[in-house]
């Protein structure tokens, strides 16, 4: 069985995971969390990071996720370079 052939795509730079391009499929991860609560998604996060996730996604999407939470979800550090330091 042949593989067909890539499209050329361009390469971006998310948090200096490179995707697209040549460079291999990146896994990802969404949280499902409430992301007001911010203390359970950055567990979360850390969890989907050591089962293997190099990208995990995050929304804040109501008001309850206010500037302070978002801040501290922002300020989390998570990729294969660098050790998950709780917020």
């Amino acid at each position: 069985m042949s593989v067909p052939p890539r499209r050329s795509t361009a390469t971006v730079l998310v948090g200096g995971v490179p995707v697209g391009s040549a460079h291999p499929v990146v896994v990802q991860s969404m949280t499902n969390t409430d992301t007001a609560d911010a203390d359970a998604t950055a567990i979360q996060v850390a969890q989907l990071a050591h089962a293997g996730s190099e990208l995990v996604r995050i929304t804040v999407n109501n008001d309850a996720a206010d500037a302070q939470k978002k801040k501290r979800l922002f300020h989390m550090c998570v990729d294969k370079w660098q050790t998950f330091k709780p917020p």
